[in-house]
């Protein structure tokens, strides 16, 4: 057989072990518990599994069953959970969770947001308007009970869930994958039949999906018991039936085009014999991967199956899976069934056990805690709202964030979360002594107890505690070194009775000046530096021309990035020049623009614009995520016929800045209308630290008529106008107006205002653009239109709901106020307003606006060292220098052909660059001493191998096959302990009998041989990086001849030890076409109810 890679027909007895003793199913929203009697499935309400959410009904007009009629919705909290306890430790575990929208908030925005399970990220969900989606994963849990997740990752789109559905498997199916790696299920088709076959079939309930194709014949079985019990045990009723070809055809094919990019997946293949052939009949076929057979021939038995599989190889969206009858075979081949899977990485162990039990205690003393479930800490950053993490593994609970949480009674005892960097309790009832656990805990920076019921003396290991920040103002019985009774209690020294005070801190920012800061901006504060940058890019676009309505000059895109493919936007569609091209990426995870006009340290802002247009006549705008110099920007959600555009303001690390597109969903191709990258003077947005970056949510222009932006900001920003309810529009007399201080508005803008009329007192604005807390800069603009009579005085407040958090205001003439609240936590709940003073004769007014949501600490980068070496590899070899961007940041979009370590700063621990075309010989790349594996095979490589492989200390696995080497293995390789090297395919090697090889050779007697060995590459990596293992599993009765069958291929295959193997995953370089192929049609007969959408089945193959 043609099995340089492939598959042994691995003969297996399974018995029928462990029963499916777990069957949960959950229609999420009901109330009520009620049988399904078209799938006799028992069906229960979700309130017992879950602790938050509210239950909605879709519109009726919808309605596509009872089970879809109801949904969770959950709009508070970034990630809500569902907790199964109905299962052992080590079950494996069938969940399926199934989505349909109907519309049930009368919006016609179905949302999309993040799947996940027992801290692993299972799936982004896209939902659809009036079809449903399910998505289903297969693995062993790890404790005594699952979670289910859903976090929100978009504004306003909020997570929902309509059906949550457990199944316990037998132990010995799907075990073909090791036990800590999940199974993401792609497709489940049950060939030939009629309809979906599901629970009443199939007693693990999976959902069989029907299939056909074009020029396919459709079998149905004469047997009347077919064996199931064995391999990973299809039901009978989807081997009843199975397609084939005429006699003149010779295959069935599939491909794997539902894949967007490479994938490392898990196939099973059914085969059963629709009836006793006679004895002049024969039924024999080969699987075949695009034109390579690997496997051999298949007579599929009757009343009973055979199973092939293939597991861990990576594939492509190319790759072509045939079924090709043999010569010697008089009838056509068949299939009964198949199911495609994507093997996903390591199971994570969750965050560090023995803050999770002791986070669990916190929770059991404190009931408003108890609403939250699932890991505390994973999958990363969907932490609970009210703690922080560290990047560890496992994760270290590092910030407690309980303020205003209603917490009453008294501490226990948390020291064993000894990795707490913060703890937050203030604005509670908690009484009783401060805890002296607290001086315990090594890492504790900042406390804060403040406004609480506290009692007695601060213990002295707080008081003592060097690096401590302490707050414990506001407890009125907390007693002090002037009390006796203090004194007499409290074994500190004298003097250190007192708590330090300091600010308190909310999340992770440090708030400037106390909880809200409103800061008098007035003052002849001058630009310091000019305009340097100003760089427009017209996207998809080859001509550099002048938008003369905004007087931008725009220039063509290709000289900024590498990649990508120009599209036209449906000229129905148009709606400005600029918009008219875009940039789309359908290759590569990550690609990105660099931007080089700039100084390192300038601040900049940048814009990023997406029209989709329907370019691609598909109408399905993408999402995708946004990022810029390594840090998470946005996960982009286009629209089908408007323009969005993301923002962000920051100070450059570098001599450059990039801006890259990820592709985060299957078929979801990341685009780009325009890039604008626009210099901002250093004293601007300079309340922020800057290691900070700025995302824009609101920039409004309060009484204007039109968007005001570059012939009138010399900043470019884009300030869309705004007015309100019951509100008056001012425009200001004044010729010139002075704003040279503060972050520049332009004149502009400060022309107009809104207010309201004498009898009213207040202006105010919402935070309800915000799904979720978010830590804010907010800029409020003030500038009075016309020079006040002496008996005329306009002065208000600014309130943060019903607290006043301002002085007066007096907005000047030909001036301006920019009053600014910095690092404030606010909900989507919070209301400010500018309310009248009792004193003044005129209602309140405002100009402009600005909201933005601070981010977190901007990345410096991978490690310097393998960046600047990585470069010097990527000039020396041309077909690497299109990827630009930062190598492996942000987790977990890293270059496609390397691996990094999830330290920080990340270190790059892989190349895989096996048929890159890479010829000449190899620089050193030394210097990136965290490489453990690096796989340069199948190249054109030349001169000797370098001695500085040798050097590497982490280095365990070294592929330099099929190249072409020369002179002897360097000793200090050949030597290297716990190194695993494959020189194979390098026939100007020089092994030891050659004597010049010998005389050219300081190694000792011996070590000239090159090591042989398999390569293998990181689980995290969409390549082959897993060894395949194909196999079937059939009945019992040939075990013994399996048997025999192994020790003779064992014996066959140390014979041939050397032989260079194909690479698992890339086709061979053969062309040569099928004959009378039969390409099996892209869209198999569909079940009416159920339409398939990324990770959930579908009869697409």
């Amino acid at each position: 057989m043609a099995s340089s890679h492939f598959l042994l027909l691995v003969l297996l007895l399974s018995v029928f072990s462990v029963s499916a003793d777990v069957f949960v199913s959950l229609d999420c929203g009901s109330s009520e518990a009620y049988t399904d009697h078209e799938t006799s499935i028992d069906w229960l309400g979700d309130a017992d599994y879950v602790t938050n959410g509210e239950s909605y009904v879709v519109q009726s007009n919808n309605s596509i069953s009872h089970v879809m009629d109801t949904l969770r919705v959950f709009t508070t909290r970034t990630k809500n959970c569902f907790l199964i306890d109905e299962i052992e430790k080590g079950g494996k575990v069938l969940i399926r969770a199934s989505f349909y929208y109907g519309n049930y908030d009368g919006k016609s925005n179905p949302p999309s947001f993040a799947l996940q399970f027992d801290g692993n990220h299972w799936a982004n969900v896209t939902t659809m308007s009036d079809q449903l989606v399910y998505y289903e994963t297969i693995y062993v849990v790890k404790g005594d009970y699952l979670t289910v997740c859903l976090a929100q990752t978009e504004e306003n789109q909020f997570p929902f869930i309509s059906a949550l559905e457990v199944r316990g498997l037998d132990s010995t199916m799907y075990s073909h994958v090791d036990d800590n790696h999940a199974l993401f299920l792609r497709r489940r088709v049950a060939f030939g039949s009629n309809k979906t076959i599901r629970n009443t079939d199939d007693p693990y309930d999976r959902i069989w999906t029907p299939g056909s194709g074009n020029l396919i014949e459709t079998l149905t079985s004469d047997a009347t018991t077919i064996d199931t019990s064995h391999g990973d045990q299809p039901p009978q009723q989807v081997l009843q039936n199975a397609i084939s070809t005429n006699n003149s055809l010779n295959i069935i094919s599939w491909n794997m085009n539902f894949l967007p990019i490479d994938n490392v997946i898990y196939m099973n293949m059914y085969f059963s014999e629709v009836t006793q052939l006679d004895v002049n009949q024969t039924r024999s076929f080969r699987i075949f991967q695009d034109n390579e057979s690997i496997s051999d021939p298949i007579l599929p038995p009757y009343e009973d199956f055979i199973q092939m599989y293939v597991s861990n190889l990576t594939v492509s969206p190319s790759t072509i899976f045939s079924v090709v009858r043999t010569t010697n075979s008089t009838l056509p081949p068949l299939i009964n069934a198949l199911e495609i899977f994507t093997i996903g990485n390591a199971l994570t162990d969750g965050t560090n056990t023995q803050d999770v039990e002791t986070l669990i205690s916190l929770q059991k003393e404190f009931e408003v805690l108890q609403g939250w479930i699932g890991d505390p800490c994973l999958p990363s950053p969907f932490t609970y709202d009210w703690i922080n993490c560290s990047s560890s593994d496992p994760p270290r609970i590092t910030a407690l964030y309980l303020s205003k949480f209603n917490l009453s009674g008294s501490l226990p005892d948390f020291s064993s979360m000894n990795a707490l960097e913060t703890i937050d309790l203030s604005n509670n009832n908690l009484d009783g002594p401060i805890p002296d656990f607290f001086g315990t805990l090594p890492n504790l920076k900042e406390l804060n107890l403040a406004n609480n019921k506290f009692t007695g003396p601060v213990p002295a290991s707080l008081s003592n505690k060097n690096g401590l920040t302490i707050d414990t103002s506001g407890n009125s019985d907390l007693c002090s070194s002037s009390d006796e009774s203090c004194q007499n209690n409290d074994s500190s020294s004298p003097g250190n009775d007192q708590p330090s005070t300091g600010s308190t801190k909310n999340i992770n920012l440090p708030i400037i000046l106390g909880t809200t800061i409103l800061t008098f901006l007035l003052g002849d504060y001058m630009s310091c530096q000019s305009r340097r940058v100003f760089v427009s890019l017209d996207c998809g676009s080859s001509e550099a021309y002048t938008d003369h309505e905004t007087s931008i000059d725009w220039l063509g895109d290709a000289d900024y990035v590498a990649n990508g493919e120009s599209h036209v936007v449906q000229s129905n569609n148009s709606i400005s020049h600029v918009m008219d091209t875009l940039r789309v990426f359908t290759t590569r995870t990550k690609n990105c623009f660099l931007i080089d006009e700039i100084e390192k340290g300038g601040k900049v802002l940048i814009r990023a614009s997406f029209y989709y247009g329907n370019y691609d006549g598909k109408s399905n705008p993408p999402s995708f995520a946004l990022q810029f110099d390594g840090n998470h920007w946005a996960n982009v959600t286009t629209m089908s016929d408007q323009l969005v555009y993301y923002e962000t303001i920051y100070v450059v690390k570098g001599d450059y800045l990039t801006v890259c597109l990820a592709q985060t969903e299957d078929n979801q191709f990341p685009f780009i209308s325009a890039l604008e990258v626009r210099g901002l003077d250093s004293t601007m947005y300079s309340h922020v630290d800057d290691n900070l970056a700025l995302f824009l949510r609101r920039r409004v222009a309060f009484g204007s008529n039109k968007t005001i932006r570059n012939t009138d900001d010399p900043y470019d920003r884009i300030w869309t106008p705004g007015s309100g309810n019951l509100i008056e529009t001012l425009t200001s007399d004044a010729t010139t107006i002075d704003t040279s201080h503060g972050d520049q508005p332009p004149q502009q803008v400060l022309q107009n205002a809104i207010s309201t009329n004498n009898s009213l007192n207040i202006i105010s604005w919402n935070m309800n653009f915000l799904p979720i807390d978010n830590v804010i800069y907010m800029n409020m603009y003030f500038s009075e239109v016309t020079q006040l009579d002496v008996n005329q005085t306009r002065s208000f407040r600014i309130f943060q709901d019903n607290e006043s958090i301002s002085d007066p205001i007096l907005p000047p003439y030909e001036d301006f106020i920019q009053m600014y609240v910095s690092n404030l936590t606010v909900s989507p709940s919070t209301i400010f307003s500018v309310v009248r003073t009792t004193n003044s004769t005129l209602p309140p007014l405002i100009n402009a606006l600005e909201i933005f949501t601070i981010g977190n600490a901007l990345t410096d980068g991978t490690n310097t060292q393998d960046v600047e070496t990585l470069i010097s590899l990527q000039k020396e070899f041309e077909v690497l220098q299109g990827w630009i961007g930062d190598p492996c940041l942000p987790s977990p979009f890293t270059y496609d052909w390397i691996n990094c370590s999830s330290s920080d700063p990340p270190r790059i621990t892989a190349l895989y660059l096996s048929k890159f075309n890479l010829s000449g010989s190899l620089p050193d790349f030394s210097s990136m001493d965290a490489l453990e594996t690096i796989d340069l095979s199948n190249n054109d490589l030349d001169g000797p191998i370098p001695d500085f492989f040798g050097t590497l200390p982490n280095l365990k696995e070294l592929n330099l096959a099929n190249n072409k080497f020369s002179g002897p293995v360097p000793a200090s390789l050949s030597n290297k302990n716990g190194l695993t090297i494959d020189t194979s395919g390098n026939s100007d090697l020089c092994s030891s009998s050659d004597k010049s090889c010998q005389n050219n050779d300081s190694s000792s007697p011996g070590n000239d041989q090159p090591a042989t060995g398999s390569t293998k590459k990181n689980n995290n990596k969409k390549k082959n990086n897993m060894p395949i293992i194909l196999g079937t599993t059939i009945p019992a009765f040939l075990l013994v001849w399996a048997i025999v069958g192994i020790f003779a291929i064992l014996h066959y295959k140390n014979k041939r030890a050397t032989t260079s193997l194909v690479n698992p995953g890339q086709a061979s370089g053969g062309s040569t076409p099928f004959v009378n192929r039969v390409q099996m049609s892209e869209n198999f007969e569909k079940n009416p109810e159920v339409t398939a959408h990324d990770h959930e089945n579908s009869t697409n193959v």
